[in-house]
This record gives C-alpha cells, sequence and structure tokens, in this order.
C-alpha cells in the first residue's frame, strides 16, 4: 500500500508539469518516476536507520554501481539496483539529480535533528527545505529543463506536500519527540486555515508561470487532487476530538494512532468531495484577486 500511494502520487505530480506543457509523460519519464516512486519509500527507510550506514547512503547516492553493499542486506542491494536502473534513465540530467538528493539528504539530517521545542521559524524553515526539495527533485527528472519560475512553483508546493505528511504522521512524531510543521497548530481548524492561506499564495505564484491560462489552470486542479487528503485527514481529527474530547495536537498526548486510513473508500470518496470544493474556493479565491 505504502508504495501504491508513492507510485499514485509521483505519477500525480508529473501528469500535472505535463498537462502545464501540453505534453504527454513520454515512455522515459514514466519509467522514472516509476523507479523512484520504488526508490523513495527505500531512501527513507535507510535514512531513518543511516546510523548503521554512516557514508553508505550518501556513496550509493553518488555512484552505485562503484559502491558495494552485502548482498544479504535486502534493503540497500534493493535500493543499489533500484538507484542504477534510474540512472540509466537519466542521461543528461543524472548530475542534476545527484546534486538535488544531496542537498535533500542534508534537509533530511535538520529535520531528524529537530526535535521539541523548537521555534516556529526553525520548523518551517526546514519544511520549507525538506518539502521544497523533495518537489523539485521529482521535477527534475522530467525531460523538459526546469526553469526558475517552475522552481519556485515547485519548492512552495513542496512545503504544502511536507505539511500535508506532517499533519497526517502528527501523533507518532509526537510520541518520537519531533517538532515538524504540525507542531505549529492548536487543533485541527488552525492548520485547515494555514493550509488554505499557504495553498492561495501558491496559486498566486502558478500565475506568473509563462503558460496559456487554461493549461495552467488544468495543472492547479491536479495538484488540488494531489493535496487534497490532508483535509480529509483533518475532518478526521476533528471528529475524533468531537467523539473524544482529546485535541490530538495537544503534545501530552502520546499515543500514536490512526485516525485517517485513506485506504478506505469512505476515505477516497470525501477525498474527491474536498478536492472539488478546495479547487472551486481556490478559483473564487483567483477570481477575485483578478
Amino acid at each position: 500500500n505504502r508504495r501504491k500511494q508513492y507510485l499514485y502520487a509521483l505519477f500525480l505530480y508529473g501528469s500535472a508539469w505535463a498537462v502545464l506543457r501540453k505534453k504527454k509523460l513520454t515512455g522515459t519519464e514514466k519509467k522514472r518516476l516509476a523507479l523512484l516512486s520504488i526508490a523513495a519509500p527505500l531512501f527513507d527507510d535507510l535514512y531513518d536507520a543511516c546510523h548503521l550506514y554512516p557514508d553508505l547512503i550518501e556513496s550509493l547516492v553518488m555512484d552505485p554501481v562503484g559502491t558495494e553493499t552485502d548482498p544479504d542486506d535486502s534493503l540497500l542491494w534493493c535500493f543499489r539496483n533500484v538507484l542504477i536502473c534510474l540512472y540509466k534513465t537519466l542521461n543528461p540530467p543524472q548530475e542534476t539529480f545527484r546534486q538535488i538528493i544531496m542537498q535533500l539528504m542534508r534537509a533530511q539530517e535538520k529535520s531528524r535533528n529537530l526535535l521539541w521545542p523548537a521555534s516556529d521559524a526553525d520548523i518551517i524553515s526546514v519544511t520549507e527545505e525538506k518539502g521544497g526539495l523533495a518537489a523539485v527533485l521529482i521535477r527534475s527528472i522530467l525531460d523538459d529543463p526546469l526553469t526558475l519560475e517552475e522552481q519556485r512553483v515547485a519548492f512552495s508546493l513542496g512545503f504544502l506536500a511536507q505539511l500535508m505528511d506532517d499533519l497526517f504522521d502528527l501523533t507518532s512524531d509526537q510520541v518520537d519527540g519531533r517538532a515538524t510543521s504540525a507542531c505549529l497548530f492548536r487543533n485541527a481548524d488552525e492548520a485547515r486555515r494555514f493550509f488554505l492561506e499557504k495553498e492561495k499564495e501558491w496559486h498566486a505564484l502558478c500565475q506568473e508561470l509563462p503558460f496559456a491560462a487554461e493549461r495552467k489552470q488544468h495543472f492547479v486542479q491536479y495538484i488540488h487532487l494531489l493535496l487534497s487528503p490532508v483535509f480529509v485527514c483533518l475532518d478526521r481529527y476533528e471528529n475524533f476530538t468531537n467523539k473524544t474530547g482529546i485535541n490530538l495536537f495537544d503534545r501530552t498526548f502520546q499515543n500514536p494512532v490512526l485516525i485517517c486510513d485513506m485506504e478506505k473508500w469512505s476515505s477516497r470518496f470525501r477525498l474527491l468531495v474536498l478536492a472539488s470544493r478546495n479547487s472551486r474556493f481556490i478559483h473564487d479565491y483567483a477570481s477575485e484577486v483578478h
């Protein structure tokens, strides 16, 4: 299920950029996205256990062919071979990919070392860097060169995507003592309002892209669908609080619980409803601005 979620998200994100450029994803681009959807969760798992592999992850990223791994370590072996396959498809943007992923690793390290209590400024900075670089990394594997305007849009979108991930991981991160962007809020309503404001800022940034208005609108609609699970999540948190009286955003709550399961059809249906509603909300906002 986890790999399927990565696959769906990456293909939806890649398709959004393809719609913007009025092109279909090529066979090579689809292959890259599929391989990255396998590599990404492996990278996360390896990074969580990176104290076992001090310099190995970095060596694998820089030169997977020249870096030997223990064949009995299935996680490392699989990560190495997926990277080799991915890098074969990445010529010429291979070097750009390496540079961004190395920056992302540094951001991951900052994120992992950021423990509660932490300042809002530090939390936002780490969230922007980690999420932004991840979004830019995915965009960089598509064939068309990444423009400065697209980089800004991707970086801003990455912050929203990372915020969504942090909200889904709210209770488990609290137990681990981590300071994530979910710590910025006292309740689900605050988180929802903040997310919508940031999404409006991102939408305004999209209008600066040098593409036809219709294409930008379709691009935004794809991204709304990608981001809408956060509203399903916050609805579930709110319902849980109303039923139990327990505010999950209270850091004294130290019980990792799964409140929102996106594998359930009820959650998926709610996702489509909220994606449509959110798309209209942002569209109405854009109409007011212009």
